[in-house]
């Protein structure tokens, strides 16, 4: 039997377009084991891991890692791209096993690991979360289809329970109605973008309505202050900025693979000698201190305060980088306005209804603010371009992160706590603690092509190699 591979939908920002295959970490012809992670995936906003939907041996089908991959054709379910990278030969695996932590082996007979996949296409459930929900809770041996089918049977009974009669009726893929229960979405207010208007996750993920219940938005009771010429040129120009991704730049995107190799052959070592995971944000940081501390680009970090640290000797950091203001959080609140030559007609205000609120609470305020006009609202923003200060730096950090009429409160959500936060290894925690200023927008835009490239250089010319050596 031939079992396709493609690229899973989830973990694709909806404003991708296009993707990319950076790396195989398999040869042709290979084996495989079901869920083995077989390439990488370059997003622009980070890799994706692909992990395989059967054991068996591969073949690969798209081998030319430099043509992009449409992000937006989906299949029927919404859950992968249509595109087939690979395929899997199961009839040459003789004996089927899935390894799952702590270095557990279980035994997946053939009839059991075609009743796996016929349930994955359909549901539109990974492979390895199905055999995780089989086997949660117990030491089980061996899989049987009869486990299968109960785990079927029972993911039906959960879907019957969350949803309603009347909107199971509404044609929509299963992943897609989970979703929408968690969120409180109602299904018959989306439109399906699917087959035949079938709805898709990516139909309930654009929904507003899902990040809180119909109710009236509070007011923001903003309390307005005067913006010095400083925080209104920054405003400017994080309104007009490129946004850059976190491994900082194309050239380093293209590198990624040199990054992960060094992961591969020193990771081990440097976590033996550190006592800490290696990961590979730690050399990036490093590399952008050092370029941060040459003349022409010290304008860059011309406004912000920052905290340099050395975790490891002779690899200082940024522990943190922002423009400092107040303690509460406050909003830099920047009309789109390009007719002042230049000038950002900034208003700085606090928003005393959003104080010790959530980041939910904050973006769904918001946003409920930019849409408030479809309403009849007075507090009609949708031109605005909201720079959140001291929000999204992680341990309590300053930083900036920015928020639009056209990117959505949850895709927001999920930038602030996952994507932006890139930066050096915190000693007790061993995660990233750093979010640096081009997170969110550089200050120069035409600055921060040359400071990208730089920063590629001293990575692979110094970084690298100087860490390499310390470690042995």
């Amino acid at each position: 039997m031939r079992v396709e591979t493609r690229i899973p939908r989830q973990g694709i920002e909806y404003s991708v377009q296009e993707v990319t295959i950076s790396q195989w970490l398999v040869q042709n012809g290979e084996n495989v084991t079901i869920g083995q992670v077989v390439c990488e995936v370059d997003t622009s906003k980070g890799l994706l891991e692909v992990e395989t939907p059967a054991s068996g041996t591969i073949e690969i089908i798209w081998h030319n890692l430099s043509q992009e991959i449409r992000a937006k054709e989906l299949t029927a379910d919404g859950n992968f791209l249509t595109t087939i990278i690979a395929v899997i030969e199961t009839e040459v695996v003789e004996k089927s096993t899935i390894s799952v932590p702590p270095k557990r082996k279980v035994n997946v007979p053939s009839a059991a690991r075609e009743e796996i996949l016929l349930l994955s296409r359909n549901e539109g459930i990974s492979p390895e979360d199905i055999f995780a929900g089989i086997t949660k809770g117990g030491s089980v041996e061996k899989i049987t289809k009869e486990m299968v089918r109960a785990y079927d049977a029972t993911l039906k009974t959960s879907r019957a329970s969350n949803i309603s009669s009347d909107t199971d009726k509404i044609p929509a893929v299963y992943a897609a109605r989970t979703i929408a229960a968690q969120k409180g979405v109602d299904l018959s207010l989306v439109k399906g973008t699917g087959p035949e208007g079938i709805i898709t996750v990516d139909d309930v993920i654009k929904e507003p309505v899902h990040l809180e219940e119909k109710k009236e938005p509070a007011p923001l009771d903003l309390e307005f202050e005067p913006a010095s010429v400083i925080r209104k040129t920054i405003a400017w120009n994080l309104t007009l900025g490129y946004a850059i991704p976190t491994a900082a730049s194309k050239e380093l995107v293209s590198g990624m693979g040199e990054l992960l190799t060094f992961k591969k052959r020193h990771g081990k070592r440097f976590q033996e000698l550190y006592g800490m995971p290696y990961a590979i944000t730690f050399p990036i940081a490093s590399a952008i201190v050092r370029v941060l501390g040459k003349p022409q680009f010290r304008k860059l970090n011309a406004h912000t305060v920052s905290t340099v640290q050395e975790l490891i000797p002779g690899f200082p950091c940024l522990v943190y980088t922002g423009i400092k203001c107040r303690k509460d959080i406050n909003l830099g609140i920047s009309f789109n306005d390009e007719s002042r030559n230049g000038e950002s007609n900034l208003k700085i205000a606090t928003a005393k209804s959003l104080q010790g609120k959530s980041l939910k609470e904050i973006a769904v305020a918001l946003h409920n603010a930019m849409t408030g006009a479809e309403k009849g609202k007075s507090e009609f923003l949708s031109d605005w371009t909201f720079i959140l200060n001291n929000v999204g730096g992680i341990n309590d950090h300053e930083g900036h992160s920015i928020l639009t009429g056209e990117v959505t409160p949850e895709l927001t959500i999920n930038a602030i706590t996952a994507e932006l936060n890139i930066g050096a290894i915190d000693k007790d925690t061993g995660k990233a603690t750093m979010q640096l200023f081009f997170d969110h927008r550089p200050f120069d835009g035409k600055l921060a092509s040359s400071f990208r490239q730089a920063v590629y250089r001293e990575l692979m010319d110094n970084v690298l190699q100087k860490l390499a050596e310390s470690l042995y």
